[in-house]
């Protein structure tokens, strides 16, 4: 058996990083923008992506055209083929079927987890062991077999590692996706921080700094309800919600909001718009029940001819449909997770220069009548949930 602690990298060399179940590229896109390789200058490639998903492949080739690609089987690879890679950083998302709370909870004996018990069997096994590894999956694992093979595996080839779950609303991003993250390092390595054999609920301190949106988020808390791109954001939301032509810009030098309105907007002031930011709003818990689908809410599109009428009525459904989300967005936070204030959703929202720009991604209104396959926002919501995700 080869020895699986002859490899330590060295800070000044270019480390030579596998991404496997690559997806788009998401790891990649993290690794570009990780703010610790910045602040040290590290030098990274990405010599190899993995994933079996051609559709996936072409998307990730136009994001990261100079990244040599294969949609070779993970459970295709081998002792050799790793070695000779000499690779210094794993980076992966196995599939996470096998473990998520609303499935069947296989977990090493779903055949989706073959490729990653694979690949951990060649580890140990390996001359040119790699000193970092990052494995991301959903919340479950963190108490399946599977996890537990995988600490075994690190032990054996002397690695020190952290777990952790984490939603980016600890970050001040907008999205509840509790997600679990292993980190691994080759000894000597070592972590800024470590707490052996348990699960991090939150960042600690030493990373803070990296945090950008957070921080920006809690200045603008600290503002309070008073700050200006609260008010105007609070007013836009009416408008955007309602109008299809109401476009958003950023003021780069003060970041402020700039307000657009469409002729009928501005044309009927006087309707009393609902929308309000949702640290403001009291949601009415009764129009959600997880276990009876007729409470749900109903989209209908069908509006008096009067412009003022219409608007109203789309106003009211829209608030019923929100508050009804707001209430599921509770179940993505997880009974450990507390988390500050976060940025609202205009902060991420892209610009257009005309209308015409967004219309192409428009959701056609049949669909709408079908909302409760969406989680439906406003640019001034403070959190959402995956488009993919939900329980019933």
């Amino acid at each position: 058996m080869a020895s699986s602690g002859t490899h330590v990298f060295h800070p000044e060399k270019e480390l030579r990083v596998l991404e496997l179940y690559s997806g788009i590229g998401g790891m990649h896109f993290a690794l570009d923008n990780a703010p610790v390789i910045k602040e040290q200058n590290l030098k990274y490639k990405v010599v190899l992506a993995i994933d079996i998903n051609n559709v996936a492949n072409r998307i990730y080739q136009h994001n990261f055209p100079d990244t040599n690609m294969s949609s070779s089987g993970i459970e295709g690879l081998t002792v050799k083929q790793l070695d000779k890679l000499k690779i210094d950083m794993i980076l992966m998302s196995p599939p996470c079927q096998p473990f998520t709370r609303v499935g069947k909870k296989m977990d090493h004996e779903d055949v989706r987890s073959k490729s990653f018990l694979h690949l951990l069997n060649l580890l140990p096994r390996l001359s040119h062991c790699p000193s970092y590894i990052l494995v991301e999956n959903v919340k479950g694992f963190e108490t399946s077999q599977t996890r537990d093979i995988l600490l075994q595996i690190l032990k054996k080839c002397d690695f020190t590692y952290q777990e952790l779950l984490l939603t980016p609303l600890q970050m001040g991003i907008p999205n509840a996706r509790l997600r679990y993250y292993l980190i691994a390092k080759k000894r000597p390595n070592s972590f800024c921080f470590s707490i052996k054999d348990q699960v991090l609920y939150d960042l600690p301190e030493c990373v803070y700094h990296m945090l950008a949106y957070r921080q920006h988020a809690e200045i603008q808390d600290k503002k309070g309800k008073a700050n200006t791109k609260l008010d105007m954001s609070g007013k836009i939301c009416d408008q955007f919600m309602i109008q299809k032509d109401v476009s958003l810009t950023l003021n780069g030098e003060n970041d402020s909001l700039v307000q657009k309105p469409s002729a009928e907007c501005q044309s009927n002031q006087n309707v009393n718009m609902l929308c309000k930011t949702e640290d403001q709003s009291d949601v009415d818990k009764s129009v959600f029940d997880e276990g009876t689908k007729s409470k749900r809410p109903k989209f209908n599109n069908t509006y008096n001819e009067n412009t003022e009428d219409r608007l109203r009525e789309i106003v009211r459904q829209f608030r019923e449909i929100e508050n009804h989300n707001e209430i599921f967005r509770q179940v993505e936070d997880g009974e450990h997770i507390s988390y500050g204030p976060c940025l609202q959703l205009v902060h991420f929202l892209e610009t257009a220069n005309k209308r015409e720009d967004f219309d192409k991604f428009r959701v056609p209104d049949k669909d709408l009548k079908r909302f409760i396959l969406m989680d439906i926002v406003n640019p001034c919501s403070r959190k959402s949930i995956c488009f993919t995700k939900r329980l019933s």
